[in-house]
């Protein structure tokens, strides 16, 4: 009788806590936005609905990953029961970098590169094993907070162009460069809950708070010339911007990298002052945005100038016209029809 009942507390227990951990996933799902809900880049350039879906079975299984850790791994498997096991992977390593670059609440990938379980014939993420689902989603709501708290002074009459300088500032206030050798240095866990990282965090970061405010914006890698006098390139992460239907350069790090410093020297800048002092290829010649894009946008020629597209500003603001997101991109939908926000009809 006492084993029985011993059994059925078991049974019943083991059934309790399957059923937080559901509802724990399920929270973290609604926290995490799919591929068409906010702009992505990575997202924008996928052309068939196989592929969309795709993008999103993986981002669901990344994120309702189990807390699985066995000594001696140090992850958490998460098996990608949606990626077929004839791909080679070259491929899923391309697919888990598109979703990395695009997805910064995906900080708690260990790497892009998958292993393939010869049993099961699936392949697998690992996710660091420091994270558990309840961990990830007090973190996720706590980064929200951090960036409700940077972004509350942002309105609905202020422009697209306006939005992003309060971004910009509020989150070079709230960081330090520092914390170089730390886990989360790189992430946006370092850049805004610790408040620490290097140029990848801050990039990361800058991503997620575009994001977050309906601005188009892009993770971007490569070199910077840190020296003219002898030619010194430097490993280094920015944002490519979208304002008014053309790109621009953001370096957070380049503008907030000293105390109690905001500067704009890079902010919103075009292709000649980027061609002057960044690069897309590493040490080795190669582009590592390309293992996870197929390409990048292509930056306006001139710097960006406040006002310039001002009949265009007034025109959103009749009642009549507003902003959609189709397939991850912004358009204006009016009575007459759909058009890019460069003016072109679409539909």
């Amino acid at each position: 009788m006492k084993r029985s009942f011993l059994l059925l507390l078991l049974s019943f227990s083991a059934i309790v806590m399957s059923a937080q951990q559901s509802a724990t996933k399920d929270s973290i799902a609604g926290l995490v936005p799919r591929g068409n809900e906010v702009f992505r880049w990575g997202y924008s350039e996928l052309t068939s609905d196989q592929d969309k879906a795709l993008y999103d079975t993986i981002l669901g299984s990344l994120i309702r990953f189990d807390d699985n850790n066995f000594s001696p791994y140090y992850y958490h498997r998460c098996d990608l029961t949606g990626v077929p096991n004839t791909m080679d992977i070259q491929q899923v390593i391309a697919w888990l970098s598109r979703l990395s670059n695009d997805i910064p609440e995906l900080y708690i990938l260990s790497s892009t590169i998958p292993r393939y379980d010869t049993e099961s014939y699936l392949y697998y993420a690992r996710i660091g094993y420091v994270n558990s689902p309840s961990s990830y989603l007090s973190e996720l709501l706590r980064l929200q907070e951090v960036a409700d708290t940077l972004m509350s002074d942002i309105s609905p009459e202020m422009t697209d162009y306006e939005r992003l300088l309060l971004i910009h500032d509020r989150f070079i206030e709230w960081g330090d460069y520092g914390d170089l050798t730390g886990a989360d240095a790189g992430n946006i866990r370092g850049a805004l809950l610790n408040r620490r990282a290097v140029c990848e965090g801050f990039a990361r970061a800058g991503l997620y708070l575009c994001q977050r405010a309906g601005i188009p914006c892009v993770f971007v890698s490569g070199q910077m010339l840190t020296s003219t006098v002898n030619e010194t390139w430097e490993n280094h992460a920015w944002n490519f911007v979208q304002l008014d239907g053309q790109w621009y350069l953001m370096d957070l790090t380049s503008d907030g990298g000293f105390p109690n410093i905001v500067g704009h020297d890079a902010f919103v800048r075009g292709a000649a002052y980027f061609n002057q002092y960044y690069r897309f290829s590493a040490p080795d010649g190669t582009n590592p945005n390309l293992t996870a894009y197929h390409g990048l946008p292509v930056l306006a020629s001139d710097d960006y100038t406040p006002g310039q597209h001002d009949d265009l500003q007034e025109l959103e603001q009749d009642i009549s016209i507003k902003k959609v997101l189709i397939d991850g991109h912004l358009y204006l939908r009016t009575s007459e029809g759909i058009f890019s926000l460069s003016g072109h009809r679409i539909y």
